[in-house]
């Protein structure tokens, strides 16, 4: 036969076929033998490779339970090595996070992956993140919070001080100038705290007749200097001035005033003379603009104590001018008039 020819011979089981060196023998019906072939040849003989070896490995035993599988079996750390298989890390997660999530699959996660607190996961890192994030408006918020709470931090220790509220009042006129001036704001204190034992009828205040004997001084002149409703409303400004005089429910106090102040000549010409009732009488420091009683004006009737708000006891100049700047919101309590005149 030609050098260039296939045969075919599957009704053969034994022997050889004899070809050239470039014959192809095909004998899929053959059991064992060889095939003769040229050198180029190739042979498949499965049955010559070596069988695997398990060594000293158990074999596995269908009756028992297999054991929970460690990270290393699931392919986050070689066997062999016992390091991270990068070619197993196609994720981007870190074999170390990796294995926490797994190990602890249920705490909560309170940070962003960036570090940042996250506010969703509950109260203490929403607190974390609106106290450290760096967003305009939420830094704008903080710090407007931050501000009101430490006005009203600064508010409820002078109250505790005081035991007035509001503790601080703004003067609107000149009234009791030079002591007092427009635009001062002056801290008021309950007139029954740090009073002398020589204080009108037990009621905290000491009077500008009884300073002047026990020379007791407040804002430059003898006594107290009050803060006081106008016939005791509510609804009316309250009013700061000195307490000149105690006097007794029906008492004639004419020949107590001074005379250089009343412009009566008698008991029946001033105003709330005889008293009407228990109370202080009132006057302003100013001598020129306030040189007569506020009851012989009609400012007010005899003050009654229930009447009084508190004593003055600090002053700090200027800063009232902030609460008559926004005197036009109408804010309640926090200003006084030291004038003539109860309006503001």
């Amino acid at each position: 036969m030609g050098g260039d020819e296939d045969v075919d011979s599957p009704d053969r089981d034994d022997g050889a076929n004899s070809s050239g060196p470039d014959e192809n023998v095909d004998s899929p019906d053959r059991d064992d033998g060889a095939n003769s072939s040229g050198p180029d040849e190739d042979v498949d003989s499965p049955e010559s490779e070596e069988p695997f070896d398990l060594g000293d490995q158990a074999p596995f035993q269908s009756d028992q339970e297999p054991s929970p599988q460690t990270p290393a079996e699931r392919g986050f750390i070689t066997k062999s090595t016992g390091v991270p298989d990068e070619a197993e890390n196609t994720d981007g997660v870190e074999d170390t996070d990796r294995f926490e999530a797994e190990r602890e699959p249920d705490r909560p996660k309170t940070h962003h992956s960036n570090g940042d607190p996250d506010p969703r996961a509950g109260v203490g890192p929403a607190f974390n993140w609106f106290r450290d994030t760096d967003s305009q408006w939420i830094a704008f918020l903080r710090d407007t919070l931050v501000s009101i709470l430490i006005v009203f931090a600064v508010g409820f220790l002078l109250f505790a001080i005081s035991g007035v509220w509001p503790p601080l009042v703004a003067v609107e006129s000149n009234s009791m100038d030079p002591h007092l001036q427009k635009g001062d704001l002056v801290l008021v204190m309950a007139e029954d705290r740090l009073s002398p034992e020589y204080n009108a009828g037990g009621t905290g205040i000491v009077t500008a007749e009884t300073g002047a004997e026990q020379d007791y001084n407040r804002f430059g002149g003898p006594g107290d200097v009050i803060v006081y409703q106008p016939y005791g409303s509510d609804s009316a400004t309250p009013i700061i001035h000195r307490a000149h005089l105690y006097v007794e429910a029906g008492e004639n106090w004419y020949d107590r005033a001074d005379p250089d102040v009343i412009q009566a000549d008698s008991c029946a010409e001033l105003g709330a003379c005889p008293a009407p009732s228990e109370g202080f009488i009132t006057k302003g420091d100013n001598p020129t603009t306030n040189n007569y009683y506020d009851q012989e004006r009609g400012i007010s009737t005899v003050v009654e104590p229930e009447w009084v708000r508190g004593t003055a006891t600090v002053r700090i100049p200027w800063v009232g001018w902030i609460r008559l700047a926004a005197s036009e919101l109408e804010l309640p309590g926090l200003s006084v008039t030291a004038g003539a005149l109860p309006a503001v």
